[in-house]
């Protein structure tokens, strides 16, 4: 159903009760206590509260003149995503949410080339959404952490491409054991501890990024901020912020916080102890503490050695690199069990390439990749980025918070305050350029050659990789705001998947004789515009008598 008015008032009264009932008042037994409560204070707190109330509910917004689409389905967007860009495909229209999104028309994608973080930001999006005034997640307006990401770490993944296997090897050893019989493992929880084994050992360094303490308080922290995000949409803004005390969730995350800073603690300390004679702080001559270095270097003076701001710089660069990723390496080993003809196809290309390109052994006789291969393996890149468009991170892409007023292409007016985005999920199951007959499967079918064969193309030797950016391949962004750590998220991936292909077999637990099915693998959770793995399904892994 297509509304031209919103109605608030029954959201904001909904919204007020469930609040209240998330919130431990304290009992009033008698007339004594009433009376001690009305203080002045008390009294204008409660004045003001009324007063904020009663301004919201009867101010009218009259902003934003755009069609609303309905949302018949509460918990999945996909329907009214289709259904608005069928009826308006050349004028944005909105979707009931909070925030309320204004959906920009696909011929207008090109716009996002102009948008400056001045103009359009993604982080004040996210800041919003994970609600960083209480959360502090996502608060890095210094850019010290974009620029260690852009500028430390993705320019020396190559150099630590052997630290990423090393740590990939040791995760599935210590998730999975030696499992020479069929094993049961909950996939979700143990893929995300590999991430998390990969990503501390970068940024951490060893012993501490192997620590169990370590490794449990950065799953939960990942956890909980997408608790805490979904359970403070669901309280009026109004209040969010004055009644943050009273959520557990919010409890919970500083908490997680606390726990995290008294693990990190002893490195930062025995770092900044050294910094003044150009040293670095390690440990039995491991790697432990260099990124701190380059953090540290890159933040502003008067916040070195703040251990509760660099907590939050650590733990928001940890949310981002696990969550994603986890959830991205999930989606594409479901596919593997699932879509079992190219399990075969991308063992020999990885062997091909090893064959080509040499590789090194360790001492327990487990392989290492060359610096020079990674690169190479198209067909796994390709089954990559086929994956994450049949199951991407979200319905919608190019997420902005707009902060001056904007005019797209189509003439339509953006106003200041705007959460805007793009439907990228009926770009990826309707774009032309992703369907050539003769090359590809139809757009409803799972084809983990699509861009392999899309690349062979005359003039698409360069398009189509699994960090490419472009107006049909939005996953990772698209002009001047592009992921910065997308480069890190493949490596990460691809390394967990050639640890998989070469030393493992999969199959679902009802798949005794390891034929695979799309029917069998775990259905997505859909949740407002995310696109969630089912994190409780199994497989079962063994790994391989020659290995």
């Amino acid at each position: 159903m297509i509304l031209k008015k919103r109605n608030h008032s029954f959201l904001m009264f909904s919204s007020l009760s469930a609040m209240l009932m998330n919130i431990n008042i304290p009992r009033i037994s008698d007339l004594g206590q009433i009376y001690h409560l009305l203080t002045v204070p008390r009294i204008t707190v409660v004045l003001v509260l009324l007063f904020v109330i009663g301004y919201n509910f009867f101010r009218r917004s009259g902003r934003l003149n755009f069609p609303v689409v309905e949302n018949r389905e509460e918990a999945d967007y996909r329907l009214a995503i289709r259904e608005g860009v069928a009826k308006f495909p050349n004028s944005p229209f909105t979707i009931s949410d909070d925030p309320l999104f204004v959906v920009a028309p696909k011929s207008t994608i090109s716009d996002i080339k102009s948008f400056t973080q001045d103009s359009a930001s993604f982080s004040k999006h996210l800041q919003y959404l994970f609600h960083s005034n209480i959360t502090n997640i996502g608060e890095h307006e210094d850019g010290a952490l974009i620029s260690v990401i852009r500028n430390d770490i993705s320019r020396q993944l190559v150099t630590t491409l052997g630290i990423l296997q090393d740590e990939a090897i040791f995760g599935f050893d210590s998730c999975f054991g030696p499992s020479r019989d069929w094993t049961p493992v909950t996939l979700y929880p143990a893929i995300a501890k590999i991430v998390t084994l990969i990503s501390g050992r970068l940024f951490l360094g060893r012993p501490l990024s192997r620590n169990e303490e370590l490794i449990n308080t950065s799953i939960k922290f990942t956890i909980q901020a997408t608790n805490v995000r979904d359970a403070l949409a669901k309280r009026p803004k109004w209040f969010r912020k004055f009644l943050s005390p009273f959520y557990e969730e919010i409890k919970s995350i500083f908490n997680i916080k606390k726990e995290f800073a008294e693990i990190i603690r002893p490195m930062i300390d025995a770092h900044l102890a050294k910094e003044g004679d150009g040293k670095l702080y390690s440990d039995e001559g491991d790697e432990q503490g260099k990124f701190i270095a380059c953090l540290i270097d890159r933040m502003p003076p008067e916040k070195r050695g703040n251990i509760q701001y660099l907590t939050n710089q650590l733990l928001s660069l940890s949310f981002a690199s696990i969550h994603t990723t986890s959830i991205t390496a999930t989606q594409a080993i479901y596919d593997l069990a699932s879509y079992r003809e190219y399990i075969p196809l991308l063992v020999d290309e990885i062997k091909e390439v090893m064959a080509e390109d040499g590789y090194d052994t360790a001492d327990d006789g487990s392989v290492r990749l060359r610096k020079t291969s990674l690169p190479k393996f198209l067909k796994l890149d390709s089954f990559l980025k086929e994956s994450q468009r049949v199951s991407p991170l979200s319905l919608v892409a190019l997420r902005r918070l707009v902060t001056s007023d904007l005019i797209l292409s189509t003439g339509h007016l953006i106003p200041k305050g705007t959460h805007l985005c793009y439907p990228s999920w009926e770009i990826y199951n309707e774009s032309t350029t992703l369907y050539l007959d003769g090359y590809t499967k139809p757009l409803n079918k799972f084809d983990g050659l699509r861009y392999y064969n899309l690349r062979r193309l005359p003039g698409n030797a360069n398009r189509y990789y699994f960090v490419s950016a472009a107006p049909d391949s939005l996953q990772f962004g698209y002009g001047n705001q592009l992921c910065p750590g997308r480069f890190l998220a493949n490596n990460q991936i691809k390394v967990i998947l050639i640890e998989l292909l070469l030393n493992w077999d999969i199959r679902f637990p009802d798949d005794v004789k390891m034929e695979g099915g799309a029917w069998r693998r775990p259905k997505n959770n859909f949740v407002k515009f995310d696109c969630r793995p089912d994190m409780k399904a199994s497989v079962e892994l063994r790994r391989r008598k020659n290995t």
